[in-house]
């Protein structure tokens, strides 16, 4: 009886990513990180853009966590949920909500901190994004059983670790990986999204 139940409830977790517009939205956060690392390593760092670029960061991670929940939301409702219907989640009790936003701000302040303070020949912080990014995915893969985010915790790991080894500036060897990341990102929810398009209707077009 638990396995069923412990089944049914993957399940029905795992119908949050049937659409691929999840990684696709994240794919272009991840593509704002890659044009903001971009900018740190061309800007001349006494300019007044380059000295702002710290707050634009914490603004990226914060504000596009808080805009994901609801654009998601608005797209699942147009396209997913006439073709293959809604599923109710249990609403997160409100001081998840404002321990997953602590969380993400102290995220964002302290990667922030880790990259301006340390000694610029270093080469690790291409390397831990891979780790933690690639973490994140191998958690929902192994949570929801979706094999793609398996491969993407790998690209993840590898794309990291040659970028560490690379000898690349910080900045530029981060502009390069996030923008790996959102390629893969935007790939694997493009092909999940073209492939559940193909395979459903809206209701209303089987009547």
């Amino acid at each position: 009886m638990k396995n069923t139940i412990d089944r049914t409830i993957q399940r029905t977790q795992r119908y949050w990513y049937i659409d691929g517009l999840t990684e696709i939205y994240f794919g272009f956060i991840s593509l704002l990180m890659g044009i903001y690392f971009y900018l740190q390593a061309s800007l001349p760092q006494d300019s007044l853009l380059y000295q702002s670029l710290t707050i634009s960061f914490v603004l990226i991670i914060i504000g596009g966590a808080a805009l994901g929940n609801w654009a998601i939301r608005a797209l699942k409702a147009h396209i997913t949920y006439p073709r293959t219907g809604f599923v109710a989640y249990p609403p997160r009790p409100k001081y998840r909500r404002w321990l997953l936003g602590g969380l993400s701000f102290l995220v964002a302040v302290l990667f922030t901190l880790l990259l301006t303070r340390l000694p610029k020949n270093l080469t690790w912080p291409p390397l831990l994004s891979g780790v933690v990014v690639g973490a994140v995915w191998l958690y929902i893969g192994v949570r929801l059983g979706l094999t793609r985010f398996y491969l993407l915790a790998a690209f993840s790991l590898l794309a990291g670790f040659l970028l560490a080894v690379s000898g690349l500036d910080e900045s530029l060897s981060l502009a390069v990986f996030y923008s790996l990341i959102a390629l893969s990102m935007i790939l694997s929810g493009g092909i999940t999204f073209a492939v559940y398009l193909r395979n459903t209707r809206p209701v209303k077009d089987l009547d």
